[in-house]
């Protein structure tokens, strides 16, 4: 049967052998496992990192299925400590990655107990996969600066606050960290959107890379009555325009395009304060939301 567990994985890596074994009949049958987004693998990993594979290993059997070493050079490390081998399933039809040696991938792994016989665990279900290819809404040459924003980040989210939509919420120790902004993120006509908001996209919006998104940060006048509240701002040319609404007020320290879709803000508070967002403006949800002190 494809879809061997090492003994003590972790509880991630059992899940991701879980969904393999749903789609994976048999070795014949060509590994399948659904897509997410690129904040959803970064969160689920130990390990993030752009690596040149430089040597790879013959293939062990190991209870009847076959696992294969890589040796590699980081590149770029984005996620957790350094690290220089990591092992994966020798066959693509058990998710396993496949590589020679000059290869670079985007590298996703997970850690295992040292009583497995292996530190660190790759799969094609948990991210990895070559440099030359992206991931959902996020092209091959966007991805170091997506995920350096993400590294940049303190705060990501851990993997049990994801979803069964792949979409982040708030939960465990990161809680802490956002739980006093009560951020949501709320769609508005634009049919019925009030005048400030349709001054700001006019004459303050950044725009997306094809220039057709555009995003803009509304703060609250400061001699207004309470309560304040910021909106971050995003036109997407759909019959909606959505507004991150904050409660307080905060000054905007970086709004920034990811790709034509995905948006990354930067606020901060008058205490020193710092939070941050990656919004995907094509689905209206929120990718990823934490505290951003430095």
């Amino acid at each position: 049967m494809s879809g061997f567990i090492p003994v003590a994985a972790d509880r991630r890596l059992v899940l991701s052998a879980l969904a393999m074994l749903l789609v994976v009949s048999g070795p014949a049958q060509a590994c399948r496992c659904r897509e997410l987004a690129l904040p959803d693998y970064f969160a689920r990993a130990d390990r993030v990192a752009e690596a040149r594979i430089v040597a790879v290993a013959e293939a062990t059997r190991v209870d009847g299925t076959e696992i294969r070493r890589f040796t590699l050079a980081l590149l770029q490390q984005f996620k957790g400590e350094t690290f220089e081998q990591v092992l994966s399933y020798a066959s693509t039809a058990s998710c396993g990655v496949v590589g020679q040696a000059g290869d670079q991938l985007w590298v996703f792994a997970i850690q295992q107990a040292a009583s497995s016989g292996a530190d660190l665990w790759i799969d094609s279900c948990g991210g990895t996969r070559r440099a030359e290819t992206g991931f959902p809404g996020i092209a091959a040459a966007q991805t170091a600066h997506a995920l350096r924003l993400l590294a940049a980040r303190a705060s990501v989210l851990e993997p049990d606050s994801i979803d069964s939509n792949g979409a982040q919420g708030i939960d465990g120790a990161a809680a802490a960290n956002v739980s006093a902004l009560s951020a949501r993120l709320r769609s508005v006509h634009r049919d019925q959107i009030e005048a400030p908001w349709k001054d700001a996209l006019q004459r303050a919006a950044v725009l997306a890379p094809n220039g057709r998104g555009r995003a803009a940060v509304l703060v609250p006048d400061p001699v207004a009555r309470p309560p304040h509240r910021t909106h971050i701002l995003i036109d997407h040319q759909s019959s909606e325009v959505l507004a991150l609404v904050v409660h307080g007020s905060w000054s905007a320290e970086a709004l920034q395009w990811i790709n034509d879709n995905w948006l990354y803000v930067r606020l901060r508070r008058a205490d020193g304060h710092a939070a941050g967002w990656i919004i995907d403006a094509e689905q209206g949800r929120i990718l990823w939301q934490g505290s951003a002190d430095d």
